[in-house]
């Protein structure tokens, strides 16, 4: 779940399609969302590279969802 700007918010939505929305990056980041700025471990690929670069279709996401209703 990559944190976007919008509208001067943070947001990020789930893989079930709930957006949520923080005043601040630190609160997204908080709540677990993933900053535009880090550097995420692909699998398969013997590097990190800056998760706004990733096709936020292509990240699996059934294991974040644990716990949310």
């Amino acid at each position: 779940m990559i944190i976007y700007e919008q509208r001067g918010r943070f947001c990020f939505k789930t893989g079930k399609g709930k957006i949520y929305r923080f005043d601040t990056q630190e609160e997204a980041v908080a709540a677990g969302g993933i900053a535009p700025d880090e550097q995420v471990q692909v699998s398969g690929v013997p590097y990190t590279v800056p998760a706004k670069d990733l096709n936020p279709s292509l990240i699996d996401q059934d294991d974040e969802e644990e716990g949310e209703d």
